[in-house]
């Protein structure tokens, strides 16, 4: 089955590069041709239907408090792939689900689960999600962890979640495996790909899809003599495994329960102002109650709440945390005993503290021009996309 897979896969990439001379050539007539395309299409949808259900539908939802508190939220909502790597853990790229104050999972058969970031790797771009309920193991991949085995010239198959289009699947060829242990592929993937998980032909995950390169800038008129390549490249799936066993042994380390939700006191004095305090934490045993602002932290000046977050995190279980609480027109000294989290908590985020369990939710979150200008670049490329798919249907 492989074989003839790969066999279908190159006679269909130089059919495509000869068409010109089939079309003129009495080798049109050759009716296995057709037969051979025919197949490969089988085998290519029925290969895609084979490992679609080792992916996820990501969606990350944030709601962003404006300066003026007379006017609403703005919601946003990412989507993305995820893939599965264990019995409840799944990997996705950092960029869709940083900053988001809910996340959301869609299995293979539609349901539908609450998801936590539980781990990430800033170098790679990636973080790791769990949920509470165990993943059915048939929607588990088969991965590919020897990258020896990877061969140049090889098919294979991305998926992705292109404009919510969940699977979105795309052809590639493999280049190379480069000195640096990227996987190099020649492919022209749809927006979204970023994160998009890359099988070979037997159906083993290989990796993810790390970044597109596409050498000519995007106003290339479309007349151009000149065709636009893209070079993908793609993290092995083997450094994916080892980066999330050394993100969650490094959370498991680090990760401290305080157990309140804050945003910045907008004053001289700074501070830290507790908006919420979470039944049975440690912050509500110590007698901390919602509308303290917290001045100092370990004698140490608390600026806002990121200085919070910071002075905090830095601790571990058991450690005794030392306060200088402004409640009224008092301030006295109070002192926490942080605690490690507990299981439905997830590790501290160390951008943004979200109220999913985390040990502290920092809402100082505000919209700038910049954020939405950038937004708005990417909602003008998904519009000409779609606009041009609705003009050629």
């Amino acid at each position: 089955m492989v074989w003839s897979m790969k066999k279908y896969a190159f006679d269909l990439i130089f059919i495509f590069t000869f068409i010109s001379l089939t079309l003129s050539s009495p080798a049109a007539a050759d009716e296995t041709q057709p037969a051979t395309l025919r197949s490969f299409g089988q085998e290519f949808i029925q290969l895609v239907k084979n490992v679609e259900r080792s992916a996820v539908a990501v969606d990350a939802r944030m709601g962003v408090e404006q300066g003026n508190s007379s006017e609403p939220a703005i919601e946003m909502t990412n989507s993305g792939a995820g893939f599965i790597l264990d019995s409840n853990r799944i990997v996705v790229k950092q960029k869709v689900v940083s900053g988001s104050d809910q996340i959301d999972i869609t299995l293979y058969d539609k349901s539908r689960q609450r998801a936590r970031i539980v781990g990430s790797d800033d170098d790679l771009g990636l973080a790791y999600l769990a949920i509470d309920a165990p993943i059915d193991p048939s929607y588990r991949p088969r991965m590919l962890n020897d990258p020896a085995r990877i061969a140049t010239g090889e098919p294979v198959l991305i998926i992705s979640n292109s404009l919510g289009i969940m699977p979105a699947a795309s052809f590639g060829i493999v280049n190379c495996t480069r000195s640096d242990g990227m996987i190099q592929l020649s492919a022209d993937l749809p927006a979204g790909t970023s994160g998009g998980g890359v099988f070979n032909f037997s159906g083993e995950l290989i990796g993810l899809v790390a970044l597109q390169i596409d050498f000519f800038p995007d106003e290339l008129p479309y007349s151009s003599d000149l065709l636009a390549s893209e070079t993908v490249l793609v993290t092995p799936i083997r450094n994916v495994r080892r980066s999330m066993t050394r993100a969650l042994a490094q959370a498991k380390k680090r990760s401290v329960y305080f157990g309140v939700m804050v945003d910045d006191w907008p004053s001289h004095l700074g501070g830290a102002h507790i908006k919420r305090v979470y039944n049975g934490s440690p912050a509500e045993s110590s007698g901390i109650k919602t509308g303290d602002i917290i001045l100092s932290t370990d004698n140490r000046k608390v600026a806002n709440a990121y200085d919070l977050y910071q002075i905090v995190s830095a601790h571990s279980p058991g450690d005794n945390v030392t306060l200088q609480i402004l409640r009224g027109d008092e301030i006295f000294p109070c002192t926490v005993k942080l605690t490690p989290p507990p299981e439905n908590v997830a590790r501290i985020d160390k951008e943004v503290i979200t109220s999913g369990g985390n040990v502290l939710q920092r809402e100082s979150k505000k919209i700038d021009n910049d954020y939405l200008n950038r937004r708005l670049q990417k909602l003008e490329v998904e519009i000409k996309i779609l606009k041009e798919m609705m003009t050629n249907r």
